[in-house]
């Protein structure tokens, strides 16, 4: 991960800034917070935040995704992986969200349920979304 701190979804990641993912749903004001926190290198309390935000809007896609990002990028992926858990079994029709789920498996540290949910989407649809 080197020496510079990238947000959970180390994509465009910004403080202030909602990461807003197409067809995945709002973003929280706890949300923005939590990527406030974690700009701030205030690490224990962003994910705190990030699972506060996941306790209140359990089938907010952008904070499962978000949230276990963050976690992984911690080391805590069994935390992390109860988050995907949750977004695969709410997106389990839907190719794009599999998709999602497999690039965070990936980036938390998990390439065998990466390529597992990479796998389940190509069986699904040749078209592949760009997440």
């Amino acid at each position: 991960m080197g020496t510079k701190n990238r947000g959970p979804a180390s994509s465009g990641f910004r403080a202030g800034q909602p990461v807003i993912i197409p067809g995945l749903g709002t973003d929280l004001p706890e949300l923005q917070k939590a990527r406030a926190l974690w700009q701030l290198n205030r690490f224990d309390d962003a994910l705190r935040v990030f699972e506060e935000a996941v306790r209140k809007h359990p089938q907010n896609l952008v904070a499962l995704v978000d949230g276990s990002r963050a976690l992984g990028a911690r080391f805590e992926i069994h935390r992390a992986e109860a988050m995907l858990d949750r977004l695969v079994k709410i997106g389990a029709q839907r190719p794009d969200i599999l998709h999602l789920a497999g690039q965070s498996y990936r980036m938390i540290f998990r390439p065998g349920k990466a390529m597992e949910w990479f796998q389940r989407v190509l069986a699904r649809t040749k078209e592949i979304p760009d997440g």
